[in-house]
């Protein structure tokens, strides 16, 4: 069950995220987040690709764990031209990374929304 028509299955994902925000006047409020990933290995392979050839396809080194750090804030227009108006900014640190093989490991990640409500 779950298996595509590669004979696969990505494994299971866990995902936990705690977050708290401040909001300091009107206009301005930051939040930090501490967010835990574990991911498992993929179950079954593609015949068509050799793990001893390819050593990112291999089924049994694609799990691992992180926990990342992030810190952000948002700008918020509660009258004016821009009225209903929020900038959100989100800078993540990875705290922890353990991954199961060759993986890409994560530096930094920043979030950047706009939102506008009427």
């Amino acid at each position: 069950m779950g298996e595509n028509s590669n004979d696969y299955r990505l494994g299971n994902q866990f995902n936990l995220t705690g977050w708290v925000a401040s909001k300091w006047v009107d206009w301005l409020s930051t939040s930090l987040r501490l967010d835990f990933k574990t991911l498992g290995n993929i179950s079954g392979a593609d015949p068509l690709l050799n793990p001893m050839m390819i050593p990112t396809a291999d089924p049994d080194r694609r799990g691992g764990e992180r926990l990342d750090l992030g810190l952000g804030f948002n700008l918020y227009a509660p009258s004016g031209a821009l009225k209903g108006t929020r900038l959100g900014v989100e800078f993540v640190l990875p705290l922890v990374q353990s991954l199961d093989g060759p993986q890409l490991e994560t530096d930094w990640q920043l979030t950047i929304g706009l939102q506008a409500s009427f």
